[in-house]
């Protein structure tokens, strides 16, 4: 909770994060959480004028591994959201489908796209996208992946008013450990880093006992988080 606490916070200042932690730590659970969590909070938002909306991407479901398609399902669901609080028309939907026009440029021309969708709803609200990439090896282990990775630090970061209106999150174990230590990584010094870690006794047996009714007794409960070493997947 604590941890999805500190991401709300930083995306509703409109900063972007990075979430580091081993396999099966529990990443794309907090993920997925955060996301609901936001969207519980979108209509809302949008009477009072501002509003956050919450983008997950599992990248290990992008139909093609591309940067073409990539940014093709990332534009496709920031549209359908837009859709859904009547902040856009579906008349829109065709403007997607230029990205094929912009091979090798894929980032500019979803750039124009997203500053073009803003200003539309600009009457109505204040509009911020928040992109919350899971498994992001899936890039990082690409021959475009730091390619794509410079081009997201242009947008959250250089990309003038823009970049007031997007923040991102990015999930990962090793490979966002390297790009957090790597001196020449593009993303190490314009996110805040949020390290998961194993979980402590008291957070152990409440995912022991709380799903049971607490049938199951504190000594089990205590060596379970002995054998597991408070790995949430383990346990």
């Amino acid at each position: 909770e604590e941890v999805i606490l500190n991401l709300k916070s930083d995306l509703n200042a409109g900063l972007s994060c990075a979430v580091v932690g081993g396999r099966r730590i529990g990443k794309t659970t907090i993920l997925r959480k955060l996301e609901r969590d936001l969207r519980l909070n979108l209509d809302e938002s949008i009477n009072k004028g501002l509003v956050l909306v919450p983008i997950y991407i599992d990248l290990l479901s992008i139909e093609k591994n591309t940067p073409l398609y990539l940014y093709k399902e990332l534009a496709g669901q920031i549209f359908r959201s837009l859709v859904e609080r009547n902040l856009l028309r579906q008349q829109r939907e065709q403007d997607i489908e230029s990205i094929h026009k912009y091979e090798n440029e894929e980032s500019r021309f979803f750039r124009e796209l997203l500053a073009g969708w803003i200003a539309d709803v600009s009457h109505k609200v204040l509009l911020k996208i928040a992109v919350i990439f899971d498994e992001v090896g899936v890039i990082a282990n690409t021959t475009w992946g730091e390619g794509f990775f410079s081009n997201w630090r242009y947008l959250l970061n250089n990309a003038g008013d823009l970049s007031s209106n997007v923040c991102a999150v990015f999930a990962g174990a090793n490979e966002m450990r390297e790009l957090s230590q790597n001196v020449g990584s593009p993303l190490a010094n314009i996110l805040v880093w949020r390290a998961l870690q194993t979980l402590l006794w008291k957070d152990s047996r409440r995912l022991v006992q709380e799903p049971c009714s607490k049938k199951i007794g504190d000594k089990l409960a205590r060596k379970i988080y002995i054998l597991t070493g408070g790995h949430p997947f383990l346990i």
